[in-house]
């Protein structure tokens, strides 16, 4: 459903927000691609891009939430995608996943983080 089977080195708070998410697709799928009870490869593809980009967050468990990142590491087009995705899905999310949705709401709260510091080392 998009979750790797391996996300035991991920700390509570991506494997959180990976959940979110994830079930924020299937509801958006789930309504604007005809009901199906998996994704449709576009969503699916879209939702491929957004866990890997929340696995290698420059933050780690000290991710805040993408709207409120100094550092943008979508590319416009899926900006605006997962926007879209988000504004459709996230009133849903109070009804489908109530404690999903509260705790990204209270994590949305949250100061920035200080930029990052780039832990890949160039010559």
């Amino acid at each position: 459903m998009g979750l790797p089977a391996d996300t035991r080195s991920l700390g509570p708070r991506l494997k959180r927000e990976r959940a979110t998410i994830a079930a924020m697709y299937r509801i958006y799928c789930r309504h604007q691609h005809g009901g199906r009870k998996s994704l449709c490869a576009e969503c699916q593809a879209d939702l491929d891009y957004c866990l890997r980009r929340i696995d290698k967050c420059p933050y780690g468990e000290e991710k805040p939430t993408c709207k409120n990142c100094i550092t943008h590491c979508y590319s416009p087009r899926m900006q605006e995608r997962v926007r879209a995705v988000m504004r459709f899905a996230g009133p849903k999310m109070l009804w489908r996943h109530p404690w999903l949705a509260l705790l990204h709401l209270l994590w949305d709260g949250r100061r920035k983080p200080a930029r990052a510091v780039e832990t890949s080392a160039t010559p």
